[in-house]
């Protein structure tokens, strides 16, 4: 017997903000359960699917520098990510629900960091980089990054 096809994984992330809890809605936790064993199995397509405008990156191994990705730029992203989330040698993704109905989902290697924030199932931003400065850099650039997802476009 075959298994159930599965939801693409950009409308497994917007059942976290769907307000009214009928029958088969997921918790933020389920949600956030799910999302991650579905970035691990297809996350190389999956984030292709949340591609839905610009991308925000934090890169942690050059100083905390801010890029935002457009198009192509941002396909080529989402696809190299995915790559990382589905790489059998790194560890499961793991993802948590926050208040604002956002989804926030990170993966670390012995050496580095992936994390990535979805927002109404599409990928806002990205940190990348060595584990070991990543939350000191995370920190020293919230604001900025917070910022520049909130004004980021493209053309």
């Amino acid at each position: 017997m075959s298994a159930p096809p599965r939801a693409p994984v950009s409308e497994i992330a917007a059942e976290a903000w769907r307000r009214s809890p009928g029958p088969g809605a997921m918790s933020p936790q389920e949600v956030a359960l799910t999302l991650g064993r579905q970035l691990r199995i297809g996350g190389d397509q999956a984030l292709l699917g949340m591609i839905d405008g610009p991308v925000v990156v934090l890169d942690v191994d050059s100083g905390g520098s801010i890029v935002t990705l457009c198009g192509s730029a941002a396909t080529r992203g989402a696809v190299a990510w995915g790559q990382l989330l589905v790489d059998e040698s790194r560890v499961q993704p793991m993802c948590i629900a926050r208040a604002d109905r956002s989804l926030r989902c990170w993966q670390q290697s012995a050496t580095d960091v992936l994390i990535v924030d979805i927002v109404d199932g599409r990928l806002t931003s990205v940190t990348i980089g060595d584990q070991r400065n990543a939350e000191s850099t995370m920190r020293a650039n919230l604001s900025q990054l917070r910022a520049t997802v909130d004004a980021a476009t493209c053309p």
